[in-house]
């Protein structure tokens, strides 16, 4: 068996330094949080849609007889 391979991920600013793994992963964190946002408003606006279109259908819909 082989022993692991382990990789290190180098990032660096835009000034060339190195970053810590603790800005890596406030980045990222801000990356999350922003996608994170994005797709609640994309969410928000889907069901709005829904809402519109239950409503629509709710009154040209034939009334129910149970």
């Amino acid at each position: 068996m082989t022993p692991k391979q382990q990789f290190a991920v180098h990032l660096f600013d835009e000034r060339g330094h190195a970053l810590s793994s603790y800005d890596v992963q406030e980045t990222v964190i801000q990356q999350l949080r922003t996608e994170n946002a994005r797709l609640r408003a994309n969410l928000a606006k889907l069901n709005q849609i829904l809402a519109k279109s239950k409503a629509a259908h709710a009154a040209n819909a034939p009334p129910c007889i149970h």
